[in-house]
Parts: C-alpha cells; structure tokens; sequence
C-alpha cells in the first residue's frame, strides 16, 4: 500500500527519523507495564527499549 495513492504526504526523511525517536518511549512504558507474558521476554524487551531510548536520545527530543 504506497501512502500517496490513498492521499496521505509521508513525512521527509529527517522528519520520519525524529518521530522515530520520539516513539521509542512510548513502547518502553508500554513495555515496563506488561504483566501478560514470561517476565523474562518483558524484562528483555524493557532493556532493549531502554537501550534505544539511551541511544537516540528520544527523551532530550521530548523535552525540547
């Protein structure tokens, strides 16, 4: 499914990789509050997200 054949505009490359990062605490919340599944997957889920988080900033990003 390209997007511009159903009307929508995809955001430029700089602008897709800031709401890239901006997303990635998002899913670690989501991720630190998951009780349905072995703790050992959240646990491993919640490290890599931190990491990511760590990695690209995306709470400086939030923060501006």
């Amino acid at each position: 499914m390209a997007p511009r054949r159903h009307g929508v505009i995809p955001p430029g490359g700089d602008r897709a990789w800031e709401c890239y990062r901006q997303s990635l605490p998002y899913g670690y919340y989501l991720w630190a509050i998951t009780r349905a599944l072995d703790e050992a997957i959240t646990v491993e889920f919640v490290k890599r997200l931190g990491i990511a988080v760590a990695d690209h900033r995306s709470l400086e990003l939030l923060r501006a």
